[in-house]
């Protein structure tokens, strides 16, 4: 004897069943209409006839005249735009390396300079040199050149000057550049008391 509850449970399994049965048989009539619907339209198009095919052309396919001027036209304008702007990138990367040469060659004469004494920082006729390492580099030998000017700084008379020394070069356009780089050094200061002690 089969219980109230799997009674009940059988029952809604056989309803929902029942359902599925019945959506099942709509969606197969539904498909059945539409594939008539599809041979119906199909056997119409079948039955008219074809559009005529437009005539070839007789050079199978290759562009006329005009086509291949617009072409030239756009890859000239292509190359005329570009080539200003590659000098520009040029110059700019010329610019910085050049820069960075100057920069090296400054701190090398500056530091050798913190080691002068007060006589020879204060010299006005001291001419400075590029560093011998930097020499090495030919791009340095044959563009650079570099000088110092020393100046008094006001209310500081004998006591204190302003080392100024000044890089300079020649793009690979002509312009001329420089760079420079300034330190102050006193009479009695760090320095003097360094080479005291040796």
């Amino acid at each position: 004897m089969i219980s109230q509850s799997t009674k009940r449970w059988l029952d809604s399994v056989s309803a929902r069943y029942s359902r599925a049965a019945a959506l099942l048989q709509t969606l197969l009539q539904t498909a059945r209409t539409d594939l008539g619907r599809v041979n119906r339209a199909r056997a119409i198009a079948l039955a008219e006839p074809l559009p005529p095919t437009p005539p070839r052309r007789s050079g199978k396919g290759a562009f006329t005249l005009l086509e291949v001027i617009a072409a030239v036209g756009v890859f000239a304008l292509a190359i005329t735009t570009s080539i200003p702007t590659m000098q520009r990138a040029f110059s700019n990367l010329d610019t910085t390396r050049n820069i960075t040469l100057a920069n090296s060659i400054l701190q090398a004469e500056m530091e050798k300079e913190r080691f002068f004494t007060w006589a020879k920082v204060s010299d006005t006729t001291y001419q400075p040199s590029i560093d011998a390492g930097l020499l090495r580099n030919p791009n340095i030998v044959s563009r650079f050149s570099l000088s110092r000017s020393v100046t008094t700084v006001s209310n500081r008379t004998d006591k204190m000057v302003q080392v100024t020394l000044t890089a300079r070069w020649r793009s690979y356009d002509g312009h001329e550049l420089s760079s420079n780089v300034s330190s102050n050094f006193t009479n009695g200061g760090l320095n003097d008391l360094f080479l005291a002690q040796f």
